[in-house]
């Protein structure tokens, strides 16, 4: 039998407009739900911050309900942060 090959996922890009200077060291997500106990995620010191189940992922989250690479939060030159699926 043929092995499955499991395709690696697309590496994220961050937009053009994601903030590289003045960025907040507090910043944080706080999941609606968690199954593992996560009550704050720390999205601050950098540009964005890639969340999934892969350990390539900035912010780890190993449940069956994430996938690879779930979703990026990146923040904006003007100090929005942003959730990109």
């Amino acid at each position: 039998m043929a092995e499955k090959q499991v395709r690696a996922p697309a590496e994220f890009r961050p937009p053009k407009w994601e903030a590289q200077e003045n960025l907040p060291t507090e910043a944080a997500l706080e999941p609606a739900r968690s199954t593992d106990g996560a009550k704050r995620l720390a999205i601050g010191g950098k540009g964005s911050y890639v969340i999934g189940r892969v350990e390539t992922a900035d912010i780890l989250l190993a449940h069956s309900s994430i996938s690879r690479h779930h979703c990026a939060a990146v923040h904006h030159m003007d100090g929005r942060v942003y959730v990109i699926e």
